[in-house]
Parts: C-alpha cells; structure tokens; sequence
C-alpha cells in the first residue's frame, strides 16, 4: 500500500481551546537534574519558576534535551542550543549526528584532525585552544590542555612540527555572537593569526598555570596568549599556504570569526593582513550566507517545521527571543 497523503492539517489539542491566546515559554538552558552543589537550578532560590510549577502543573513540561529525544545518536549524548533549538523548531525528532556530542566542541575531534593530517603527510600542525569553564568546570583548563598535549608530543615523534600555538578564554578570545562585540574577535585574530598577545609563554600548560594564579582568573576569560620559541618568535601565527579548521560547532558564536578567515572585502576589524588560506568549518554556521564555504559535516536538512504548520492553518504568531 501507498503511503498516506501528506496533509498540513493540525488535529484539535484535547484540552487547549480553538481560538484562544496561547503563550508557549521556552526556559532555555534551564537543567533540571539530580541536585548537587554546581546544579545552579537546584541551588538557587527560585520562587518564580517554583510558583509556575505548582500552580499550574498540567501546563509544565521538562522535555530531555540531550540523547535520542532530540535526535543524537544514544542517550549518553549530550545537547546543546543547536541541537534543542533544531529539535524544537522542527517539532519532532530529526536526526543530528554525533558531530553535536557536546556543547561547543570535543577533545576527541582533535584527535581526529590530528591524526587525519598526521596520515595526509602534514608536517606542520599548530592548535589554537580556547579555554571552557562553563559547559565543564571552571579550572578544568589545565586537564583538558593536556589531552592534546600529549596527542601532539607523539606527533613530535615522528618528526611533526606539533604544538599549541595561542589560546585565551572563549567569552573574551575569538568567539562572539550576533556581531555583539569584534573586538572579541579582534583579540582571537591577532594572536592566532598575528602571533600577537599580551601574555607569551613556552607551553600552553605555562601559560594557563601561570595566568590562573590571579585569584579572579576563570577559565570563560583568560586573555589570550600565544606561545613563543626560545627567541621570542611566535610558533605557529596562520601565514599564506596554510589549510585552517575551526573545529567548534557552536554555529551562533563561529560565525563572526568565519567571516574574518573567509572574506576578502572585510571591515569589521583591522586584520592588518589577510593571509590566503584553504578554510574549511566543522559545518556551515550560516546557511544563509553560505558561510563558510567549505565545511566536514552537512547540518541535518530540516523541512516542514512547526512554524509551518502553524502557517498554514492559519495560526498567527509572534515570536521573540532574550539572548544573553
């Protein structure tokens, strides 16, 4: 048999009335887990949400945000804001890859990058880290600089020009969103590609160590740093020939800093030089602007999202977002 024709008919809901105002609140990024001391929601007084909870239980939902409900691959997957968002504006369950595991990005695509060039014949591999303390704990840096520390000390082995070459913290280093702030992005340019910065260190553990010492110091907003040979010299400034990656996934804050890698009529900030590199994202950040050009994974292709079908029965609606 066939399968049925499609239809963009909404069924009536069994308990909302037809032609009534309906309000639909999205607490985004709003957790509700096991409570522990760095469950924030759990922590807090929160009389508000509290009040919403009991008052009106039958109009409160904790849809899971992570694993199969929103279409990665096992339960043991995390989400993120691409993946709700997709999930929710589709009003089903799409399937979205692995590439989403976690909020930003993963240690262990790196390692595949790493390895990925090392077998390609690379010979001279340069990472420019940027710094968490938000998805995972504060302070981790350290723990987490290390994983490629030690992926690229065996690339040294075998003859590989391999090391970290900048980093800082990603709220104040490279990565902003909605065009909010370029000098962010200014101070990501020049010490990735200028092999300029305020701090120079000989190692990335140095330099993390070393500028966690200021009491006030979290991991969101170290300054950034770049590392330097026995000379002085910055190790691996982006320069002309190079092939770059940028291996975060987080489309809404990459997109800035795409711009900046990709487009030669660019003024948003000084780059004092444009180096002429092959570019490549870990997907497209904007699919409007095609941006970037090149990119390792197609974002899932979602169709007759609810927006639609709300649309097309004639639904009117007013949508809007707060965006810290």
């Amino acid at each position: 048999m066939g399968s049925p024709e499609f239809s963009w008919k909404l069924a009536d809901h069994p308990r909302l009335p037809k032609g009534k105002t309906v309000a639909v609140v999205v607490l985004d990024g709003w957790g509700e887990a096991n409570p522990h001391q760095y469950n924030c929601t759990r922590v807090a007084d929160t009389p508000t949400v509290d009040s919403l909870k009991k008052g009106a239980p039958e109009r409160w939902r904790l849809p899971r945000a992570h694993g199969t409900a929103v279409g990665l691959p096992t339960d043991d997957d995390t989400g993120n804001s691409e993946v709700g968002h997709n999930a929710l504006g589709a009003g089903r369950i799409y399937a979205q890859g692995n590439f989403n595991h976690s909020s930003s990005s993963m240690t262990s695509f790196l390692q595949l990058l790493l390895e990925g060039a090392s077998e390609h014949g690379a010979k001279r591999i340069h990472v420019h880290i940027l710094t968490d303390g938000r998805d995972v704990l504060d302070r981790s840096s350290v723990r987490f600089v290390e994983i490629p520390e030690n992926e690229l000390s065996k690339l040294r082995e075998k003859g590989i020009d391999a090391q970290i070459a900048s980093g800082g913290g990603w709220m104040y280093v490279t990565m902003d969103r909605y065009e909010n702030d370029w000098g962010v992005v200014k101070r990501g340019w020049d010490a990735q590609v200028l092999g300029e910065a305020p701090y120079k260190f000989q190692s990335a553990l140095e330099a993390i160590k070393k500028l966690r010492e200021d009491p006030k110091a979290n991991d969101q907003y170290l300054p950034p740093f770049v590392i330097v040979d026995e000379s002085g010299k910055a190790v691996g400034p982006i320069v002309d020939g190079d092939a770059v990656v940028t291996f975060n996934f987080r489309a809404d804050q990459m997109f800035m800093i795409a711009k900046a890698l990709e487009y030669e009529n660019f003024d948003k900030v000084d780059r004092v030089r444009f180096p002429k590199i092959r570019y490549a994202g870990m997907l497209q950040y904007d699919g409007e602007l095609k941006l970037p050009s090149h990119y390792l994974v197609s974002p899932p292709e979602i169709e007759k999202a609810s927006g639609e079908y709300l649309v097309h029965n004639g639904i009117k609606t007013f949508a809007c977002r707060f965006v810290l």
